[in-house]
């Protein structure tokens, strides 16, 4: 309550001390009991006075029993304040919980940022090496490619022919067998060597007594080709041969398609004779 509320509680006090006190000089009968009834009123008024001045005087029961109740709080500590920091909390706990977990996010995806540039960057140099790889490849198969066709423009100077994946010289002369092999190879080739019945039909298909590169001049009996591997098969020998001699004791180590009418045309003959002979020129392309 304001000051000017107490103020008037004060004077209405004061005036019923008055006609308490004209009261009492009516009374002669009893002076001493009226003094002691004014002072004990003129200190309720005082006190009345004292407590408007320091609580502000209400005239509400409920509003000074509030009063009273927050007076009894230690400090500057009240309730209300109190009931603030809650509310403070409450607020703030939620977002630093958020900001702690978007802080988290934030550092995960960069590791995962940072492990993906990793991998790519991993991905990238892998892919660069075997880009070089490739090119290098593709220029060395490119040489090589280049180079074949030089040597089989040279091997087909006199004419040629291609089957399978081999191209045949068949020639024009006649020669011994060792003489036709070196002819052969200074065309960067070498005598037939002759792996399927297809092919066999193709160097028949010449109709001339040809040399092929079959010989067991090393050792008699075991049949070579040129290339150092052995005859595994005598599909194609005719009936009765090799017979190893031909008259007087001539020695026959060299392999020929003599019987080139029929599959099975070949004949051992003595390495001198002169015939004519086929070439074979693998390309690996």
């Amino acid at each position: 309550m304001e000051m000017s509320e107490c103020i008037h509680i004060y004077d209405n006090s004061l005036l019923e001390t008055e006609e308490r006190h004209r009261g009492t000089e009516e009374s002669a009968s009893n002076p001493n009991g009226g003094i002691d009834e004014l002072e004990e009123r003129i200190v309720d008024i005082y006190d009345t006075a004292d407590n408007c001045g320091v609580h502000h005087c209400s005239s509400n029961p409920e509003q000074a029993e509030l009063q009273n109740t927050a007076d009894q709080w230690p400090g500057n500590i009240r309730p209300v304040k109190s009931r603030s920091w809650v509310v403070t909390v409450c607020v703030l706990l939620p977002c630093v919980l958020l900001l702690a977990g978007i802080t988290g996010l934030v550092v995960h995806y960069e590791n995962v940022e940072a492990s993906l540039e990793e991998r790519l960057l991993m991905c990238h140099l892998a892919l660069s090496a075997d880009r070089d790889k490739l090119q290098s490849h593709n220029k060395t198969w490119d040489e090589k490619r280049k180079q074949t066709l030089v040597e089989l423009n040279h091997f087909c100077e006199a004419g040629c022919k291609s089957f399978n994946s081999s191209f045949y010289y068949f020639s024009a002369t006649q020669k011994s067998w060792e003489d036709s092999r070196q002819d052969c190879l200074a065309k960067g080739a070498d005598l037939v060597i002759i792996n399927s019945e297809e092919e066999q039909k193709f160097i028949n298909s010449f109709n001339k007594v040809s040399w092929i590169g079959l010989s067991d001049r090393d050792e008699e009996g075991t049949w070579r080709w040129v290339d150092g591997t052995f005859l595994n098969s005598t599909k194609f020998w005719q009936k009765n041969e090799p017979s190893g001699t031909h008259g007087r004791n001539v020695k026959e180590d060299c392999a020929d398609a003599f019987w080139y009418t029929v599959l099975d045309s070949w004949n051992d003959d003595a390495c001198t004779t002169a015939h004519y002979w086929v070439c074979e020129k693998l390309i690996d392309l």
